[in-house]
């Protein structure tokens, strides 16, 4: 299908004729259409979805996977499954601050263990509480605070008969700068702090190798923001994001694409329950 691209200006609405007036509102701009985005997203409080991701650790080795994700934002619950690997968390507060980890192979029993343990953060960029969709929503808002330059085009996407918007973020303002570790603080302090992704800071500082690496004074070096580039495809009827792309200076540092989302899901007692029969926890 022939792409329709339109390049808007931040401020600038247009009305896109290929549309229907049910699919998009009035107001057409990019600034509109992430607002929407992002509002409904902070309403949702359950959902489901298969999530195929690829995240960069020290610059060039990726680590892809495919995983399916059940969450709940209040009270917090989280039942993740890599679906490549077998290897299953689950988060329940229920079960105390610990989540549990199936490995699907040695040591063949599950695992209780801190959801900011090394173990875990050494294989994925974020935390267990930020792999639903208000931590990238959050990323964005800090964004949107700078003067970034936005494009907008309408693609089709996975075979969907419906147009989709392609939201494409530029941020000029961009740069590596220095920063002076204070008292009490980590790796993951500092990230929230500066609004940056943890990793991102283990990956500019070869000295550090996990999230406490790190002692009061150190000299670090840091992003200015968490992307140089980001690069969204917004469902044009969920206003949900299908795809999510994060750029710094080297170039791609991660990408999320969602299929089978499903929100305000119903879920049951045995969906975040270590005895649920379809799950592999021993």
């Amino acid at each position: 299908m022939k792409n329709y691209l339109l390049m808007i200006s931040f401020i600038t609405c247009f009305h896109i004729a290929t549309l229907s007036a049910q699919e998009i509102n009035a107001d057409c701009s990019p600034k509109n259409i992430l607002d929407t985005m992002i509002t409904k997203v902070m309403i949702i409080d359950s959902y489901t979805f298969t999530c195929k991701k690829k995240e960069r650790f020290k610059l060039s080795k990726f680590k892809e996977r495919k995983c399916f994700v059940k969450f709940q934002e209040s009270p917090l619950k989280v039942y993740y499954k890599d679906l490549k690997k077998g290897r299953e968390m689950l988060y329940n507060p229920v079960y105390g601050r610990n989540m549990t980890i199936n490995p699907n192979g040695l040591p063949y029993f599950n695992i209780s263990i801190k959801p900011h343990s090394k173990l875990v953060r050494s294989e994925e960029h974020h935390r267990i509480e930020n792999i639903g969709f208000k931590y990238p929503m959050k990323i964005l808002e800090n964004l949107l605070r700078v003067p970034v330059k936005i494009d907008i085009e309408l693609i089709s996407w996975n075979n969907n008969p419906e147009l989709q918007y392609k939201i494409i973020i530029h941020n000029p303002c961009y740069h590596k700068k220095h920063y002076k570790v204070k008292r009490n603080e980590n790796v993951d302090s500092i990230a929230v702090k500066l609004g940056i992704g943890p990793h991102q800071i283990i990956e500019m500082n070869p000295s550090v190798s996990h999230v406490d690496d790190i002692e009061v004074y150190d000299k670090i070096t840091v992003p200015s923001h968490y992307a140089k580039k980001v690069v969204l495809v917004i469902d044009s009827e969920l206003y949900l994001p299908r795809l999510i792309q994060i750029f710094d200076s080297h170039g791609l540092y991660e990408e999320y694409i969602f299929e089978k989302i499903d929100v305000d899901v119903t879920f049951g007692p045995m969906d975040f329950s270590l005895k649920n029969p379809g799950y592999g926890f021993r």
